[in-house]
């Protein structure tokens, strides 16, 4: 998944009042979670001609009206946004879309590009997704220490959970995670003695030296796989079959980071370095809510025509 989409103010506005016209209310936010701030993007000067602004201005108010109704909140120095998209393949194609025109691709270039990539979105037809991005606030604490988090499960199995009420949704990785790097981590502790002092801390020539006090060299232990979060955004899709909203109504989500530990202290070579009791530990509850778009699963035309376009071309590209 690419860098996200920054929409106008202007356009999420309209998008709002829009779905007040039409009487379908976003629901309330949670309290520790507060609406993303949008910050202008004028798409109107990739315009060749008017068709074209029309074209670019319906899919910045889309994207407007999915982007203004994700949540974040900010737990234990990491920051977790996410955003509900009522449908996934449309969004994938408008936000790289838009990629294309901003690097320089005309109308006809971006969809001869889109339709070469079109094939092995078929995962996408006919899901939602919750779009997940974590930063972590403050990667380097002092010179050598570090901050990270860690995962030891795979994230759609138990690192990443979507809830609707307290039921779990049946979610899957979209693709590979966006920044988030995978690794053989080992830890690192020094044997300590009956008086509690280590090799470090008591010299050969220590008078008091005797075979209770002798530290042992560090031991290093088995390296084991881990998701790890460094300085870096991370973005994470899940997707979510339409079918299975649709089917036990859809009210929102909670979603939830289970299972993740946070390390503070030097951090080289993927040794984690817990002498004097430096800390990694679980994180506690870290949750956000997800407010359905003010427009609910509404995709809009210039979208449906965009997507249509690009699936025309994909066929023809086949015969």
């Amino acid at each position: 998944m690419n860098e996200r989409r920054i929409v106008s103010i202007a356009a999420v506005t309209l998008a709002a009042v829009l779905g007040v016209a039409l009487g379908q209310e976003p629901l309330g936010q949670a309290p520790d979670a507060v609406s993303a701030r949008a910050l202008p993007v004028d798409y109107s000067r990739f315009a060749v001609d008017d068709e074209d602004a029309q074209r670019l201005r319906g899919l910045s108010f889309r994207l407007a009206d999915w982007e203004q109704a994700a949540n974040y909140t900010t737990e234990q120095g990491l920051r977790l946004r996410a955003m509900f998209v009522p449908d996934a393949l449309a969004y994938k194609v408008a936000t790289l879309y838009l990629e294309l025109r901003e690097n320089g691709a005309d109308h006809d270039k971006a969809i001869e590009e889109l339709a070469r990539s079109f094939p092995r979105w078929r995962r996408y037809q006919s899901q939602s997704s919750v779009v997940v991005d974590l930063v972590n606030e403050k990667f380097r604490l002092s010179p050598r220490d570090r901050r990270i988090y860690t995962l030891q499960k795979a994230l759609d199995k138990g690192g990443v959970v979507v809830r609707a009420g307290k039921r779990r949704m049946k979610a899957v990785l979209a693709g590979k995670p966006a920044g988030l790097r995978f690794a053989d981590l080992r830890i690192k502790k020094f044997w300590t003695t009956q008086d509690g002092a280590t090799r470090r801390a008591r010299s050969k020539n220590d008078p008091d030296r005797s075979p209770t006090s002798t530290g042992k060299v560090a031991k290093i232990g088995k390296p084991f796989p881990s998701f790890v979060l460094e300085g870096n955004p991370v973005e994470i899709e899940l997707l979510i079959s339409r079918a299975t909203i649709q089917k036990r109504g859809y009210d929102g989500f909670r979603v939830d980071l289970n299972h993740w530990k946070r390390y503070e202290g030097p951090f080289a070579k993927d040794l984690l370095d817990l002498n004097d009791k430096r800390p990694w530990d679980p994180l506690r509850d870290v949750h956000v809510y997800v407010s359905t778009p003010p427009l609910g699963f509404v995709v809009g035309p210039e979208l449906k025509k965009l997507v249509a376009l690009v699936r025309a071309r994909t066929e023809d590209v086949d015969r």
